[in-house]
């Protein structure tokens, strides 16, 4: 894909103007690989021209600031390690090292839900060790599972609201592929009566990335033998709901135990989403790039499994309080409770998919939101092709199809699809961006898969892979480079309602893209992970 040059222009650190009380979150980055030793660290959220950093905690009102230490120095052993900490704290479990045999390392996938709220990451080891991160000021679990003798994981996704987690596995004594299926627990961080930061904490439903416990269900037996890749889309309101009414005419989030039937009820009976927040059904995509082949997987049984179990009948809800990580205590294995396993739904013959996307968070933005957003999918092929498709029927609980609805070139060797993430004067959460790495440049994309902009800069040595946060940034991890690169690329207002920019791109104002700052690593980056917030 090769568009008009965009203007790139560098950053002119500690000088210019400054973001006044405006509060930064800080961004936790992991995994990057390293050649001798696994490696999940922070970046700093450098922003161009700022020369003062502040750190907004993740609570309920986010009214809180406090200056970011770069020091990486704790006084008090018992402090919460909310500032930078390299290694990320999971990392250095002991409980992480007794499940694997030994200390995890050189992580192979680290990701979080790509929709919103979603504090802790949950990271991948060649062992079979799959954990969560922390996010640093609530007390981190690092709860972790293991996945068994010759279970090699590839790639992992996170269900929207962070009810689940799924990774895809190489069986080596088999020779077959299969996806893991991982129950997720938000952890409660306040009493019920004032808990406006989190749901109730129960296995398998929605919640905002904090976890307690995980557990496997079990495994999906897969048509391709070498999975490369996967992601999630499923339906429910965002979870940034937990905070309550943050806008007008937003329903306000209940807090109630399930425990007596009108709440089971009220839970069972809501609409469906935009409005209600628990899912009702969803689909993976796992892709095998030298298969020539994407797995479309159906989640409805197990969501609706969930759903069953806690917003049915008091005899069902009470078998959840049977917690613990047997095969028949809750939640149960797909060994004890078949008719929770997910199904393959159908297989795409794509020639060498090398990157995917499943679903669009947000129908907010977009030029046609008429066409469920939901339902949209994204495969990029090696040749420098990206392929639309329509995953249909999972949303009203039928068949899954999948219908092409085009193919668009763009630039060589894609290696990896994002959603813009970030919410401020300028919408961009109808972009799509596109990593071609044999092109060094990111493509900024409508989600129809019109050309916006191109990134190019003579800094990106080995681009492959790009997220966007509520720094307003792109991250990009540069693989032979050694570093993650950030580059400003729109203007930056005070808050999402603000009609006023703080400062544009450039000098003048003008330009596509700001470069930031390049982060040096010790090992070859291959990946970014950080805390969403639409």
């Amino acid at each position: 894909m090769h568009g008009r040059n965009h203007r790139v222009e560098e950053t002119r650190a500690q000088s210019g103007r400054h973001a006044g009380s405006r509060c930064l979150r800080c961004v936790r980055r992991s995994p990057g690989r390293q050649d001798a030793r696994s490696e999940a660290w922070f970046v700093l959220p450098v922003f161009p021209r700022v020369n003062a950093w502040r750190f907004g905690p993740s609570d309920a009102t986010g009214d809180g600031c406090y200056i970011l230490r770069t020091d990486i120095e704790k006084k008090d052993p018992n402090e919460n390690l909310w500032f930078p900490h390299e290694p990320d704290p999971g990392i250095e479990q002991a409980s992480w090292a007794k499940l694997g045999g030994g200390a995890p390392t050189h992580p192979v996938a680290l990701e979080r839900s790509h929709y919103d709220w979603s504090h802790a990451g949950i990271v991948a080891f060649p062992n079979g060790v799959v954990g969560a991160t922390g996010y640093g000021n609530n007390n981190d679990q690092f709860p972790a599972i293991y996945l068994g003798v010759n279970k090699v994981p590839t790639a992992v996704a996170v269900s929207n609201n962070n009810e689940l987690a799924f990774v895809t596995v190489w069986d080596t004594a088999k020779t077959k592929g299969q996806l893991a299926v991982i129950a997720l627990e938000g952890r409660v961080l306040s009493n019920i009566g004032d808990n406006k930061d989190n749901v109730l904490g129960y296995i398998g439903l929605m919640n905002i990335g904090g976890y307690s416990r995980m557990k496997l269900l079990g495994f999906v037996d897969l048509p391709v033998n070498a999975p490369t890749a996967v992601s999630v889309m499923t339906d429910g309101a965002n979870a940034g709901a937990f905070l309550g009414e943050r806008f007008p005419g937003e329903r306000p989030f209940p807090k109630e135990l399930l425990d007596t039937q009108a709440a089971r009820d009220f839970w069972a009976n809501e609409p469906a989403a935009p409005q209600g927040y628990r899912a009702r059904g969803g689909f993976a995509l796992v892709a095998s790039r030298s298969e020539n082949q994407v797995v479309v997987v159906d989640l409805g049984p197990l969501i609706r499994w969930f759903r069953t179990m806690y917003f049915s009948t008091q005899e069902r809800f009470d078998q959840t309080k049977q917690a613990g990580d047997a095969a028949n205590q809750w939640p149960f294995a797909f060994s004890v409770a078949p008719p929770a396993t997910p199904t393959v739904a159908t297989v795409l013959d794509i020639p060498q998919p090398t990157a995917i996307l499943a679903g669009w968070p947000q129908a907010d933005g977009l030029q046609d939101s008429a066409k469920e957003p939901r339902e949209r999918a994204y495969i990029a092929t090696l040749k420098g092709e990206l392929q639309l498709y329509r995953i249909g029927g999972w949303l009203s609980a039928k068949p899954i199809t999948a219908d092409n609805l085009g193919v668009v070139p763009v630039g060589r060797n894609p290696t990896a699809l994002a959603v813009g993430h970030e919410w401020n004067v300028e919408d961009r959460r109808n972009q799509l961006l596109v990593v071609s790495r044999g092109d060094r440049e990111v493509a900024v994309m409508t989600a129809e898969a019109v050309l916006i902009k191109t990134l190019r800069d003579q800094r990106m040595k080995d681009p492959v892979a790009v997220q966007t946060t509520e720094n307003h940034d792109l991250r990009i991890s540069d693989f032979h480079g050694k570093q993650v690169l950030t580059y400003l690329y729109g203007p930056l207002g005070v808050s999402p309602l603000a009609s006023e920019y703080i400062w544009l791109p450039g000098a003048d104002g003008k330009a596509d893209f700001e470069f930031s700052q390049a982060f040096a690593r010790k090992g070859s980056v291959f990946s970014t992970s950080s805390v969403l917030f639409f």
